[in-house]
């Protein structure tokens, strides 16, 4: 599948998702620190690792959630939200009242926990009185942010992943494994516990945790050099931003269109974004061959069964999604579709499928 520029509106989007978390994260938005100081500038302050080094730790998280099978459980509140996917997915008023609480509690659960007192404690004897928002920190405080930052993250994950799982019922979570199954060719990482819709045994789970635990040095290698990167275009964005005399928020989404337009003209820009493209799918490439390869010819049958014939369940949450990729692609001046290009919810182009013919088809590889 052809990579288009969603990620440079991604990268966009990301910034005032990241401002809206570490305002909502008391474990990250310390009491202690309530405004940047006054000779701080709005740009000054998304630089600061006070600001870096949560967004790269999202990103790191995020991405972890689905190697390590969190990630698909976060789709359940999607379900909730949306009265029509609630029916289609025999969503009951318990289990949605549940789902909303689980939601809604997490900032007392949070209270309540003794680690997060401890992480809270942690930061506050880091704060230097001198250096309110902190700029000019060591590494050393740096790193040790990030790792109490981690353990925060890490917290909040399985809280999401646990209350979910105490949810939903067997066939619902099945129902969670098929919209990532059919979608795979989005996504670098196919955690091998969605394999199990596919009816795997005792033999295949272990085959695969062990290929997962093989690659999971280079999984974090790529990681590291992924964020890094992505981070580095977040930075030209504010570059840009900061020569358009940006100075707060409503700002920033105003010159969004404009920087996307000037990023999209930019060798470096486009350089850096194929650089952590590439290196992604080389590593989804090498991942999914071997774990593709353990599934019989039955169940892949069944998966590309699932990827040509989504059933209901699976089209009401592809197709939002494939709206609004369609409409990023519109917005986008250097993209057009290639002749193999394809996105869950389309048949599969028949150049591509013949090119894939072989015993397993598509878009199973031969393992080397």
């Amino acid at each position: 599948m052809q990579t288009t520029t969603l990620f440079l509106t991604l990268s966009c989007l990301l910034l005032l998702a990241v401002t809206s978390h570490a305002q909502s994260d008391p474990s990250i938005n310390l009491s202690v620190i309530n405004i940047p100081p006054p000779d701080i500038d709005f740009i000054q302050a998304q630089r600061s690792y006070m600001t870096q080094i949560p967004m790269k730790n999202n990103w790191k998280t995020d991405i972890r959630m689905y190697w390590n099978g969190q990630g698909a459980d976060l789709l359940a509140f999607t379900v909730m939200r949306d009265p029509d996917l609630r029916a289609v997915w025999n969503l009951s008023d318990k289990q949605h009242q549940q789902l909303k609480d689980c939601e809604e509690n997490i900032d007392d659960a949070r209270q309540n926990d003794p680690e997060y007192q401890i992480r809270r404690k942690e930061m506050q004897a880091m704060i230097n009185p001198d250096d309110p928002f902190p700029l000019h920190a060591d590494e050393k405080t740096k790193n040790k942010w990030m790792e109490i930052e981690e353990r925060g993250t890490a917290w909040m994950t399985n809280y999401y992943s646990d209350g979910i799982r105490s949810i939903l019922t067997p066939e619902q979570k099945q129902k969670i494994q098929e919209v990532h199954l059919a979608s795979m060719e989005n996504f670098p990482i196919v955690p091998p516990y969605i394999f199990e819709a596919l009816g795997l045994t005792d033999a295949q789970k272990q085959q695969m945790m062990e290929i997962k635990k093989e690659l999971e040095p280079e999984f974090e290698r790529n990681l590291e050099d992924f964020v890094n990167d992505q981070l580095f275009l977040v930075n030209m964005v504010y570059d840009e931003l900061e020569k358009l005399g940006v100075k707060d928020i409503d700002g920033m989404m105003k010159e969004m269109s404009a920087v996307r337009k000037i990023l999209a003209e930019s060798p470096e820009y486009k350089k850096v974004l194929n650089k952590a493209q590439s290196a992604s799918e080389q590593f989804a490439t090498q991942f999914k061959t071997k774990v593709l390869a353990v599934l019989t010819d039955e169940q892949w049958t069944y998966l590309q069964d699932l990827i040509d014939n989504p059933p209901e369940h699976v089209k009401k949450i592809l197709g939002p999604r494939k709206e609004r990729e369609k409409n990023a692609d519109n917005k986008s001046e250097d993209w057009t579709p290639g002749p193999n290009s394809w996105r869950p919810g389309d048949p599969i182009p028949e150049q591509y499928r013949q090119e894939r013919s072989k015993r397993t088809g598509f878009p199973r590889l031969e393992s080397q």
